[in-house]
């Protein structure tokens, strides 16, 4: 794995925008891979703090960084400048204020020459200044991924590496706060081979910045217009439309159908059906019932998760009794089966 670089393996690519607090801390997670034989790639995007003097010092350090500093243009057109001038037979994502583990580029060529794959995320480690958060966990298998892309990402963005191959026929598009989303159907759709590796090996910084992209309006929209015509393109047409489905009852039937006829994962199932029925327009008492014994056959172990579920439907208005009541009942459920 020593080999130098004139023609490295990877291409790690990562867009800098006014990240002088961490930005440090990043790029050193990368040059500190166990895995030597890349290219870091950073494309400077306009900042005006010190987030170009500090990659300027990196630089000086290890000549493995390639620096474009230019004006800004936004993360779309970063990431697609990056990728076309890369040499790497893969593409390996980054951003200023994460970090990745170790052995991350070591273990994720790894994984994707064993099992053929054509991207290839983690799992990641929120954490803020203070303290260690959530795991965040994704599915592992092409088929599972493709089944839930259906309704949410299947990828931690900054975790992902992707084979150069796939930019032949792809590219970022402008979905802004989703552009990542529509790269993953995109590839789907294309049918290129997917896997997540079950291991924490990105640490993913929480901050008042992402909360704000995360729950933007603007990010919700794209995300259902990118679900919508990801699901019309695997549609099973003899069933009808998930799409146009508005009773609880059929979204199982259809998603049950498609799990069955392409072995996923009963986790993946439920999590796409929670999903969906959240964000019916209506979604009776009637349904409740039905929806319980329906999805009792596919895991009775899921019992609990699927009332928790039951009462995250209900009513979302903050000032109810009833929203009050459904959150201390799901804090009680998540201390129980910790």
């Amino acid at each position: 794995m020593e080999k130098m670089n004139n023609n490295p393996t990877v291409s790690v690519v990562m867009s800098v925008y006014n990240a002088e607090l961490y930005l440090e801390d990043a790029i050193e997670s990368i040059l500190n891979q166990t895995y030597k034989d890349f290219e870091f790639i950073i494309i400077n995007d306009g900042s005006t703090d010190k987030s170009l003097e500090i990659i300027e010092k990196c630089r000086r350090q290890d000549k493995r960084i390639v620096l474009i500093t230019r004006e800004n243009k936004g993360l779309v057109a970063s990431l697609n400048e990056g990728i076309r001038i890369s040499k790497g037979e893969y593409i390996a994502r980054m951003d200023a204020d994460d970090m990745s583990l170790p052995t991350r580029l070591e273990e994720q060529v790894k994984f994707m020459d064993s099992n053929q794959l054509d991207i290839c995320g983690t799992y990641v480690q929120l954490f803020n200044k203070s303290k260690d958060l959530k795991v965040w966990e994704y599915p592992q298998i092409d088929n599972d991924i493709k089944f839930t892309l259906m309704s949410f990402s299947t990828f931690a963005h900054p975790s992902v590496v992707i084979r150069k191959e796939v930019f032949k026929s792809l590219k970022y598009e402008d979905y802004n706060y989703a552009e990542d989303y529509k790269l993953w159907t995109d590839i789907a759709k294309s049918d290129f081979k997917m896997g997540n590796l079950c291991r924490v090996l990105l640490r993913y910084r929480w901050h008042d910045e992402q909360l704000s992209k995360e729950y933007s309006s603007e990010q919700e929209n794209l995300t259902k217009l990118i679900s919508k015509e990801y699901v019309d393109s695997v549609n099973i047409e003899s069933e009808g439309s998930l799409n146009k489905m508005t009773c609880a009852i059929d979204i199982i039937k259809y998603l049950k159908l498609i799990s069955l006829k392409n072995n996923i994962s009963h986790k993946y199932v439920i999590l796409s059906i929670n999903f969906r029925l959240k964000n019916l327009v209506s979604f009776n008492i009637f349904e409740y019932f039905v929806y319980l014994s329906k999805m009792s056959e596919f895991n009775l172990s899921y019992k609990d998760k699927l009332l928790m579920f039951v009462l995250s439907i209900l009513p979302k208005d903050k000032n109810t009794l009833i929203y009050k009541a459904s959150k201390l009942m799901k804090s009680k459920f998540l201390k129980c089966n910790r």
